[in-house]
């Protein structure tokens, strides 16, 4: 299992934070919020990605992800297909009409440079919730990839021990000294790292499911149970 650093010269990992806001709230339900997971699993298959950090809202997803042969394109088409099987997905199961007529949907993604950044990254994206009134405390928040680093809860497609190799590296104690920064932060109400305060989100083209290069369509109706 790759370690969540980029590495210098050939096979250097990035590693990328994203995010895709939707002008309506169209992941309100516990179901919704489901049925993107069941996707997102299924888009991480497909385009061959880590993924560190998670956090499902009602209108957004916050991600932190990266991988050996990852581009920001990687992630933008990523994105649009993870929306596209998810407009499926519930309409499978008759609920139709998910995105309302003009809703529109844009998206920010950014290149992180070094693990401090990561981290920084991966904290503020597991408060997130508790910052935007989601709930009094992020660990009491479920969706989010926040208990498979609290060992309450290990998400399948989350990548966490990656992260912890790394920072046992340099503190033994690496997973109670993780926590205690999520507490400080959450205390200072969580606030936005400063490789990210720049980040502009821009508008997401999801009306076309983008199909990596290689994939056939039998391998992608296998991957996503169509």
């Amino acid at each position: 299992m790759n370690e969540i650093r980029k590495l210098p010269g050939k096979g250097a990992k990035e590693i990328y934070y994203a995010e895709m806001l939707v002008s309506s709230e169209v992941f309100a339900n516990e179901w919704d919020k489901r049925i993107l997971l069941t996707a997102l699993e299924g888009v991480r298959k497909l385009f061959d990605f880590e993924l560190y950090a998670f956090c499902i809202l009602n209108d957004r997803v916050r991600l932190l992800a990266g991988g050996l042969r990852v581009k920001g394109s990687t992630i933008r088409h990523m994105l649009a297909t993870l929306l596209e099987r998810y407009i499926s997905r519930t309409e499978q199961i008759g609920e139709y009409d998910v995105m309302p007529p003009g809703t529109s949907v844009r998206a920010c993604i950014i290149r992180i440079e070094g693990e401090r950044d990561a981290i920084d990254v991966l904290r503020y994206i597991h408060l997130t919730p508790s910052s935007e009134g989601y709930a009094l405390s992020a660990g009491d928040y479920w969706w989010t990839s926040f208990s498979s680093y609290r060992g309450r809860y290990c998400w399948p497609m989350v990548d966490a021990e990656a992260v912890m190799r790394v920072l046992q590296r340099r503190d033994t104690q690496a997973g109670r000294s993780l926590l205690e920064y999520h507490r400080r932060a959450e205390c200072m109400h969580n606030p936005m790292p400063d490789c990210i305060r720049n980040g502009r989100l821009q508008p997401l083209d999801w009306t076309r499911e983008y199909v990596p290069q290689g994939i056939s369509e039998e391998n992608l109706n296998e991957t996503f149970g169509a």
